[in-house]
């Protein structure tokens, strides 16, 4: 096999005489692993590239998935908050959950109670009034409104037997002028007077209601509770869909990107004394270790040098193994800055330095380069939360703003959709999968929305990329996941790798 030495100023290859391992033959299992951070290290700075050969390699599967959500302890620390975040299950990552346990809520919780006690209702005016920024609502006079019970007196005529029927009203009305006896009136009724809510309190109870949002907004659309709630809802897509056992199974490895970046650059580019090769290939070269066929990267490959040494480093380990490796990748290899702001194939104007270009290009032109894809664009995981979409029990919420919604939408990395599909082709055909026959993936979020007063349909895979598109993105050496117009289907055109015009090669 090849053995690659890498550095920042280019890659270069030197000879070995290792036998990289047979296809993986009929009736055994395929061994799909996934790195990704599934217990939120980078937000909590629990960062150990040394440590990464020690790592565990957990199975997963239908049985154990909530197993092994707990025994991860997740926890996420945010800007938004002194207080860490911990996640017991995997429904904790729902906001109806956030809402409850967070401590950034209390006192949004104890304002809704306050606000609906009389008896406590004008605290909780006295503190909402006095935040930065609330504007009082405009107060109407109103009177008392008499109940059905009062109400039945005056209708029925009988006004003076009411009034007769009081002990005070006998004592004084001998003595009193009509003005005094409406006002005796008026203390007979009393009891029997409702008064109006407070016109306050609706004003009250949405300005809590719109404080609660907008910080489970800044919760749910940090870049870190994003990534994890990603991953794990990617993983559970894997573990939901895959008919794991004896023929097929699923490992993940608790890892964070700026590990494996850190772990690259202490190897110095020799990447067999990486931690990653020693967990992934060494530490496996026993009897009864494992052989892993697939390795899915839970991130994306940026227009960064030390992105693509971490992408040349999962082809050389892929390598070894008789495998593939599949990771996000970005659309601005294609020259497309933002699909959200660009999705014209037309407006891709955008430029890789020269280094990094000719950093890419040595890596496309290396053989190892067939055993590694980057996808791209991103897919839907789930529909936003809203009132017509998937509503809260705890509160009213909208997850999506009115400006700028493309990045709140919760977006997978689409290497699990090849990842999905591959392992799916071998599960019905074993090692002779024929890419031309996986077709559409079927079954995902579609959020259909009111356009200035017309329907529209959210593609599942950011956007409706044209043929010229695609072209594009293969050309570039980027494995296009499509969505398919006003369906809740993304399909792959062709599964190429990175090595330019060559499909994917694996244990296959």
């Amino acid at each position: 096999m090849s053995r690659v030495t890498m550095s920042t100023g280019g890659i270069t290859f030197t000879s070995g005489d290792k036998q990289r391992p047979a296809p993986v033959s009929e009736g055994e299992s395929m061994k799909v692993v996934v790195l990704g951070d599934f217990s939120g290290r980078e937000s909590c700075d629990q960062l150990d590239a040394a440590t990464l050969a020690q790592r565990k390699i957990i199975e997963v599967d239908r049985d154990n998935f909530e197993e092994v959500f707990a025994g991860l302890k997740v926890t996420l620390k945010l800007p938004v908050s002194d207080d860490a975040i911990h996640f017991n299950e995997f429904d904790d990552l729902h906001p109806d959950y956030l809402y409850e346990r967070v401590s950034l809520f209390d006192d949004l919780r104890k304002l809704n109670r306050q606000i609906n006690n009389p008896d406590l209702f004008e605290r909780a005016a006295e503190e909402i009034e006095s935040w930065d920024g609330y504007q009082p609502p405009v107060q109407e006079q109103s009177e008392p409104v008499a109940s059905d019970e009062v109400q039945q007196v005056l209708d029925s005529g009988n006004m003076l037997d009411a009034i007769l029927s009081s002990s005070q009203t006998q004592a004084l009305y001998k003595q009193t002028p009509q003005g005094i006896v409406n006002s005796i009136i008026k203390d007979v009724v009393a009891p029997y007077v409702e008064k109006k809510a407070d016109s306050r309190k609706g004003a009250f109870l949405n300005a809590v209601a719109e404080a609660t949002s907008e910080i489970m907004r800044k919760i749910c659309h940090a870049s870190a509770f994003q990534n994890l709630e990603a991953s794990w809802r990617s993983l559970y897509m894997l573990v939901r869909q895959l008919e794991t056992g004896k023929k097929l199974k699923l490992y993940i490895v608790d890892v964070t990107k700026q590990e494996l970046l850190q772990d690259i650059e202490n190897c110095s580019g020799d990447i067999e004394q990486s931690g990653l090769y020693k967990l992934l290939v060494e530490k496996q070269q026993v009897a009864g270790g494992k052989v892993f066929n697939l390795i899915t990267g839970d991130f994306y490959v940026q227009d960064k040098i030390e992105d693509i040494n971490l992408a040349a480093t999962l082809a050389v380990i892929a390598d070894e193994l008789g495998a593939a490796a599949i990771c996000g990748g970005s659309e601005k290899f294609a020259g497309c800055e933002s699909l959200a702001l660009t999705p014209d194939v037309d407006d891709w104007q955008y430029e890789c330095t020269q280094e990094v270009a000719a950093h890419w290009g040595a890596l496309q032109q290396m053989d190892v380069a067939k055993r590694l894809a980057l996808a791209a664009p991103r897919f839907m995981l789930r529909l936003p939360y809203g009132k017509k979409t998937s509503p809260l029990e705890r509160f009213p919420y909208e997850e999506l703003p009115q400006n700028g919604q493309h990045k709140y939408y919760l977006w997978g990395n689409s290497a699990y959709i090849v990842t999905l599909m591959i392992a799916q082709a071998y599960s019905y055909s074993g090692r002779d999968i024929n890419f031309a026959h996986i077709g559409p993936l079927q079954g995902l979020p579609l959020h259909v929305y009111d356009d200035d007063g017309e329907s529209a349909i959210k593609p599942c895979a950011e956007i409706l990329i044209t043929d010229k598109g695609v072209e594009r993105f293969t050309a570039a050496g980027l494995l296009c996941v499509r969505s398919m117009k006003d369906k809740d289907s993304v399909l792959v055109p062709a599964f190429y790798s990175v090595y330019p015009n060559t499909s994917l090669h694996g244990p296959w």
